[in-house]
């Protein structure tokens, strides 16, 4: 979908026109993000997704709620956001099923979540099953991705790490 664009607004654009053709597409909700991994300069694009959250040594957690629009296929403004990965940042990005619950507002999820993102393990493998243990509260309907990035010294990402866990975990 990226056709070579360097700007997430028009890669969300071209989803956009793909989500009005395709099956399943529609409403889809999608972080869009590009790192450059020698400066951190990290350009993103939210389309009806949850923000991701930004954990900084030192600093409380943070969410990235800049950049946001529709969900996929709606026709209406793309905006962008950019911010600086610093050395030892990490970016976490989630699905509903970490932090939402029924009969409870959105903004209770992002508090237990940055709660529990306040101090992180030193692996991001560590880190994301931390989060599946401490963040849920009650038990879950809902499948559960997380996907961690640190930022590290120079051009080097330190790890990467995904994570999923079935419902009712």
């Amino acid at each position: 979908l990226s056709h070579g664009h360097r700007d997430p607004t028009a890669v969300l654009r071209s989803l956009d026109h793909y989500a009005k053709r395709a099956p399943g597409v529609f409403g889809s909700s999608l972080f869009y993000a590009r790192l450059d991994p020698v400066t951190g300069t990290l350009t993103y694009s939210n389309a009806g997704h949850l923000p991701p959250m930004l954990l900084s040594p030192g600093e409380a957690p943070r969410v990235l709620d800049g950049g946001r629009g529709p969900i996929a296929g709606l026709d209406g403004p793309r905006a962008a956001d950019t911010i600086r990965l610093a050395e030892g940042d990490i970016l976490v990005g989630y699905t509903d099923g970490l932090v939402e619950r029924r009969n409870e507002a959105i903004d209770v999820g992002l508090e237990r979540l940055a709660a529990a993102s306040a101090d992180p393990p030193q692996t991001l493998a560590a880190l994301t099953d931390h989060l599946i243990e401490q963040v849920p509260g009650e038990r879950r309907g809902d499948d559960i991705a997380i996907l961690a990035l640190r930022r590290t010294q120079g051009a080097q990402i330190d790890e990467i790490s995904p994570r999923r866990a079935s419902a009712g975990l």
